[in-house]
């Protein structure tokens, strides 16, 4: 069998740093996960997973950083190394594999049992494999593949099995339909020792209660009579999840997991049950189990229970059914057997981590005791704080499974069928996603008609297919199959009111989409697919492997990295297209021979494609699906994203796009870049960057306490450190200079910062003489202390009356006075603190006296600023606000620049700004993009403009009237931090913003009045209006409103501090 390394989250490697660094998309599993482990260092977790994989998340990011990618069935079990060098994984095919943790190179691969392969170890030195299986045989390999010692005499599947500290012993639990065993075995000698049945003590009631409960035949006395279905044969199904022998292997713990399929409801037979909790005793000789007469046992209610001792072995952790519980062993009185107290006997709980998923299957503690890592077959995994019982963190991926593709008949664009009851289409020529078709099932086949009027889609495990109007991208019509599933359809283009499908069963029948009905056809179902040839070229993949022909020559031979699912060829025969349940959506180019672009569906409706070489282009939500890596060390997306993020190089290889839109792309990136004040000379690899280290040790994950105070250390070999820099949830806490040091190669300093509400997202920078800022020291924080609602303070600038009269204005003013009613009217605030200057009051000197008033507002607080008036650009094309007092002639004079506006908020402890601006000219300009415009409009009709000064257009370049900074802004992320603000603006930069359209406000206050007042503003309906929603919702009516003519910016916004508004 092919070794496929571990690749899965589709690692792109490339040599732009001084080591070899990988693009990753964060995939995460695809099937629900069978067992997670940390690494012996704690800086990883494991997962194994139904999907046939193994994955290695970092859990300080939560990131899946590697991808073990070998085993062709589900994966059961994982163990690894005491020093972390080594993993051992065992699959539902009889399989076990050895690899190498850090790399995800397979070492050794063993077919080591018939059937599953149940549980696979390692030894304490690593030098030796143990495994049982369902075959009921133990056995021990060497770390080559060899057979040692092969013991028989189970008569159960081994499920689980447990290594001494020492070595000299092994201790397995079977379990089987109605039945279990547990035994004690001699790995040096080859020989079962014991039984733990054998050594149950005590009077006949005991002895017969005792082994009741430890065989599961307990289960059947507590089921009322009639309730065991007639047809059952298989009453209770006993395995273990868990067996580890205490530090000093005197004892060992059992997880028995019981589930009861004849009480469950159908699909629900593994999710119904109990499981239990016991600790049994060596004896002296460590030869037998010590004599029960008291067992140390209870029940727990979930059938997926995992139990694992505590630091001092005094307590034990369990995943119950929505809680994780800690119970005291060592303080618990366990009564006599063979009475009720016993039966329901649970020993004390000391703490309790509540509303964690239901039926979490597995669970694990860091090696700190720190933190707890759960699994669950629904693919989460979650990380819990042990001490705080806080979730942590969320360890996740974001990309679906793509298991069909069709090319529409423009050739252009391309039909993905997902897992996640999408079907996209995608733009070949820019690689990116433009439109979805929802309300549908996993799509597992796609035929498009051949007018590109319709598509017939197939889902997995159902006996329906669906025809989609292409237009409309509604549901035409629904065929269904009386018993069997339908697994492939496809029109007949001879005539397109008949169609083909094919049921699981292998019967292919001919439908009339008009009447609904099928007759079986005559047909054969190979020589109807074409979609796997074109001209000389044909394509066939089996598993994870691709094979290209051109004729009878292979001119493609890949190994892909997930199982491929569905292929089609390009309409022009440039491209092979394959997808696979990795969620990859691989673009083989045939003139090349080779693999050129690769394209995947985000969740929420984002994508991303990539090149080979590292290059790529995304929506801007599939950010969180997209980070790098040194090694298995997570970077910051940020460092590598402005220099890969390149949708014109994407366009470019795909080779459709007109140069014209390549040359925009392009265009945009550099406006990008400017925008940062790089340029591609600037975008150094990581090792010229100054390095800054944060002890995280003295860290809490949690506290009640408002200030924060850490220690950073910063360093650079070449330069002087001379700035610190300080993020929370990207906010600069000491302002957008940070915190100025004396220059020093090498500067440790602690710094205190006040904490916000909830979640505090903390980067810690350092910045050279050169002004390059090193790679951030992230870490989170929880703040719990009690909340109060936060005050308001609420600024409202309006100008309508100015000293040079001929600029006056309607509306200004009143807007001013309007937005305050409006603020007080939310019920989100304990105060609203405000101040309204307008007309003669809104001086240059009044408005910049403000900052003393928001210096007042606190951490949690919200400090809003709103303009409205005559926004003014100078010969230089700088904006000005006007203030009552500015002279028109020369703006600079009493004007405020955008950057004196901003200053009103940096550096003020408040963390939650936002700046609204209902002037003209208010979005960004850059003066590559315009040009001076000849003629000046003040007013249409009853609609006036808020615009004087120079005039400006957007000028004509070799690409056309493409603005390229707004095209910039439409396919990059802001990444400049700035003052950590948000600021809304009512127009571009060359654009004027109106008043008086339908009524006494300017159209961009009245929108935002309205959007409070119907509760539109309020997008997803949870009552909560957060300045995300504002914008979206404010920038729609806006553009409907004036038709288009004034078109609201966000000047910069701050993604990640999202707060609640009104």
């Amino acid at each position: 069998m092919k070794t496929i390394l571990a690749l899965l989250s589709i690692l792109i490697s490339w040599t732009a740093l001084s080591q070899q660094s990988e693009l990753i998309i964060r995939q995460g599993h695809t099937a629900g996960i069978n067992m997670v482990q940390y690494s012996p260092t704690g800086k990883y977790v494991y997962s194994a997973s139904d999907d046939k994989s193994i994955k290695m998340w970092d859990v300080q990011t939560g990131i899946d950083v590697n991808t073990f990618n070998a085993h062709e069935a589900p994966v059961n079990s994982i163990h690894l190394s005491q020093d972390g060098k080594l993993l051992v994984s065992g699959d539902r095919s009889g399989t076990i594999i050895l690899w190498d943790a850090i790399t995800g190179e397979v070492k050794t691969q063993i077919q080591a049992h018939e059937g599953s392969a149940n549980t696979a170890k390692l030894s304490n030195d690593a030098t030796m494999i143990i495994s049982g299986g369902e075959d009921e045989i133990l056995k021990l390999w060497n770390t080559s593949g060899d057979t040692i010692k092969t013991i028989s005499g189970f008569t159960a599947p081994i499920m689980n099995l447990a290594i001494s500290p020492s070595g000299d012993r092994i201790v397995t639990g079977g379990g089987k339909n109605n039945g279990v065993e547990v035994k004690l075995v001699d790995p040096e000698k080859g020989k079962i020792l014991a039984d733990a049945l054998d050594n149950v003590k005590g009077s006949g009631a005991a002895i017969a209660y005792t082994k009741a409960i430890m065989t599961g035949f307990a289960v059947i006395g507590n089921v009322a009579n009639g309730r065991i279905g007639k047809e059952s044969t298989t009453i209770f199904v006993m395995t273990y999840s868990n067996i580890e022998f205490t530090n000093d292997g005197k004892r060992i713990l059992f997880s028995q997991n019981v589930f009861t399929p004849f009480l469950a409801e159908k699909g629900e037979e593994e999710e119904t049950g109990s499981a239990s909790v016991s600790l049994v005793e060596l004896s002296e000789n460590r030869n037998h189990f010590g004599e029960v007469s008291k067992p140390i046992r209870w029940q727990i209610n979930n059938p997926r229970g995992v139990a694992v001792l505590s630091q001092d072995q005094t307590k034990v952790i369990v995943n119950e059914q929505r809680s994780i519980k800690v119970y005291d062993i060592e303080n618990a009185d366990f009564p006599e057997p063979g009475n009720k107290e016993a039966i329901n006997y649970v020993p004390p709980v000391v703490k309790e981590i509540k509303n964690i998923t239901k039926n979490t299957n597995w669970l694990a503690l860091s090696p700190d005791y720190r933190t707890i890592v759960t699994s669950d077959q629904k693919r989460q995994l979650k990380l819990w704080d042990y001490e705080t019982g806080r979730k942590i963190r969320d360890m996740e991926g974001y990309v679906q499974p793509a298991l069909a593709v069709d090319v529409m008949p423009d050739g252009k664009h391309i039909l993905v069928g997902s897992l996640d009851r999408d079907m996209t289409m995608w733009d070949i020529t820019t690689g990116t996603l433009v439109r979805t078709f929802d309300r549908s099932s996993d799509i597992n086949h796609i035929d498009v008609s051949k007018d590109g009027k319709y598509m017939a889609t197939t889902a997995v495990n159902t006996s329906f297919m669906k025809i989609w109007n292409f237009k409309t991208g509604r549901l035409y019509k629904t065929l269904k199959e009386k018993k069997d599933n339908i697994v492939w359809v496809k029109f007949n283009p001879e005539d397109e009111d008949k169609i083909w499908a094919l049921t699981d069963a292998n019967d292919l029948n001919e439908w009339s989409v008009t009447d609904y009905k099928s007759k079986k056809s005559k047909e054969d179902f190979q020589s109807l697919e074409d979609k796997f040839s074109r001209g000389d070229y044909s394509i066939r993949f089996d598993g994870y492997d691709v094979t290209i022909k051109k004729g009878n020559q292979k001119i493609i031979n890949d190994t892909q990295q997930g199982i491929i699912t569905d292929a089609v060829f390009s309409m022009d025969s440039r491209f092979a297209i394959t997808t696979n349940e990795s969620g990859e959506i691989a673009l083989y180019n045939l003139q090349q021979g080779k693999k050129t672009i690769s394209m995947a569906l985000i969740e929420e409706g984002g994508f991303i494609a990539y090149t080979p070489d590292f290059h790529y282009t995304s929506s801007k939500n599939a950010a969180k699906a997209i980070a790098f890596k040194e090694g298995n060390n997570v970077l910051p997306f940020e460092q590598l994203e402005l220099k890969h993020n390149r949708p014109d190089v994407i366009a470019k290889t795909l080779g459709y796009a007109s140069e014209k839109l390549i040359a925009s792309y392009e265009a945009a990136y550099n406006k990008r870049l400017k925008r940062l004040g790089f340029n591609p000379a600037d975008l150094s690899t990581s090792n010229e960057l100054p390095k800054m280290d944060v002890d995280m040790l003295s860290i809490p994950l949690e506290t009640d306490q408002r200030t924060l105070t850490f220690s950073a250390k910063a360093t650079d070999e070449n330069q002087s450190i001379n700035r610190l820099q300080v993020y929370i949830n990207d906010v600069p806490a000491f302002g957008s200079n940070g915190i100025s040091v004396a220059p020093s190669a090498s500067i440790t300093k602690d710094i205190s910062v006040e904490l916000g509400k909830g979640l505090n997202e903390i980067k810690v920078t350092a910045i050279n003489s050169k002004g390059l800022e090193s790679l951030p020291e992230t870490f989170e924080v929880q703040l719990t202390t009690d909340f109060d609602k936060p005050d308001l303070y609420l600024v409202s600038i309006g100008v309508s009356q100015y000293q040079q009269s001929q600029h006056n204005l309607a509306f200004a003013a009143k807007d001013a006075g309007d937005i305050i009613s409006t603020m007080k009217g939310s019920s989100e605030y304990e105060n609203v603190f405000e101040k309204l200057i307008v007309n003669q009051n809104a001086t240059d000197a009044n408005i910049q006296a403000i900052r003393s008033f928001v210096e007042q507002a606190q951490v949690d607080d919200v400090v809003m600023i709103f303009i409205a008036g005559h926004g003014v650009l100078d010969k230089d094309y700088t904006y000005y606000f006007a203030t009552h007092n500015m002279d028109f002639n020369n703006p600079s004079s009493g004007g405020l620049s955008y950057e004196q506006l901003q200053a009103l908020i940096d550096g003020i402890k408040c963390r939650n700004k936002l700046l609204m601006m209902d002037t003209c000219h208010a979005g960004e300009l850059d003066e590559d993009d315009i040009e001076e415009a000849e003629e000046s409009i003040s007013s249409v009709g009853s609609v006036a403009f808020r615009s004087a000064g120079s005039l400006v257009k957007l000028k004509e370049n070799s690409f056309g009237l493409d603005n390229t900074l707004e095209l910039s802004k439409a396919l990059f992320s802001d990444m400049r931090k700035g003052t950590g603000a948000t600021v809304i603006s009512a127009a571009g930069g060359t654009e004027f913003a109106a008043e008086g359209v339908n009524s006494e406000n300017g159209l961009f206050t009245s929108c935002l009045i309205q959007g409070f007042s119907t509760r539109r503003a309020d997008i997803n309906r949870d009552r909560d209006y957060r300045v995300s929603e504002i914008r979206q919702y404010v920038g729609e009516q806006v553009i409907l409103l004036s038709n288009g003519k004034q078109v609201p910016t966000s000047r910069e916004e701050n993604i990640r501090n999202d707060f609640k508004v009104y």
